[in-house]
């Protein structure tokens, strides 16, 4: 009587093992379930945050119609977005793309008054290494 619970606690925990990878898999090989992650990163970024026209997976090649940020001291576009993933780079901890290009980038600040188009502000560092950067203007 033990061991029948024992193996069927067992073959429960395996079927939902199996059901949680199905699901990673999902979510990472289709365009629905780029649109589902990139639609919560927008939620998590805040209000007058929009992603839009997801195509692609987030285990190859995406490719993002529009990402625009609209706060009262900050507006972002940024349009026709193309992210290739390096497909042999491991998961966890660090991030590497094969490609990221986009054809539109505009960032307005407040104390700016103005745009400024594809301007690109350096970060604290580390600086992120950079390959290859395909940048085209409009």
């Amino acid at each position: 009587m033990k061991r029948r619970w024992i193996i069927r606690s067992l073959a429960g925990v395996v079927v939902l093992g199996v059901v949680v990878l199905l699901g990673i898999a999902w979510v990472l090989s289709t365009s629905t379930g780029a649109r589902i992650v990139l639609d919560r990163v927008a939620t998590m970024l805040g209000q007058g945050t929009k992603v839009t026209g997801v195509e692609g997976s987030l285990w190859g090649t995406l490719r993002i119609k529009s990402i625009e940020v609209a706060r009262p001291d900050l507006v972002i576009h940024i349009r026709d977005v193309i992210l290739e993933r390096e497909t042999d780079a491991p998961w966890l901890g660090r991030v590497v793309f094969r490609r990221v290009e986009a054809a539109f980038i505009e960032v307005r600040t407040a104390s700016a008054g103005g745009s400024r188009e594809s301007r690109v502000s350096r970060a604290a560092k580390p600086e992120p290494r950079i390959s290859r950067m395909t940048r085209t203007l409009k």
